[in-house]
């Protein structure tokens, strides 16, 4: 759990972790809190000090749960859809990464490998790298994607 500072924001990041939700927008934040912009990110970055936050995109946090403390950041695949959602970027995971996912390689990958359809810049999640690749022809690909539950691949 999320350590208790009787912060409206720290409660509700708590509530929210207790429900199985580990994201949440800004906006979303500030308009179930009742609170001003300000407030709120003052309040985002005392829990982000503690690693209790991690923003990889502004305007969107991930919750870090206690057992993934140590790291940082939860894994990738914990947040990747709600990420690409708020970014309103079609994606699929790739590469090196897709084929871990299968079961085909035998090494650690090293960074979790996106393909996308605009370029994003590298994301540091912790001890994770997300690297976005991107691919003007995804919308072609989109429609061969195998869907997977990767929440439980960690």
């Amino acid at each position: 759990m999320i350590p208790q500072h009787n912060s409206a924001l720290s409660n509700w990041v708590s509530e929210l972790l207790g429900s199985g939700r580990c994201v949440f927008t800004s906006d979303e934040a500030i308009q179930e809190l009742g609170i001003g912009k300000g407030s709120f990110l003052d309040a985002a970055e005392r829990l982000q000090r503690k690693q209790h936050l991690f923003s990889p995109k502004r305007g969107f946090y991930v919750i870090v749960p206690p057992r993934f403390l140590s790291w940082g950041a939860p894994p990738p695949n914990h947040y990747i859809d709600d990420l690409m959602g708020f970014k309103y970027c079609p994606y699929y995971v790739g590469l090196l990464k897709a084929a871990a996912l299968h079961g085909a390689t035998h090494q650690a990958v090293m960074e979790f490998q996106v393909m996308v359809g605009k370029r994003i810049s590298k994301i540091h999640a912790g001890r994770s790298i997300i690297a976005f690749y991107f691919s003007k022809n995804i919308s072609n690909v989109i429609r061969g994607i195998q869907l997977r539950k990767t929440l439980l691949d960690t």
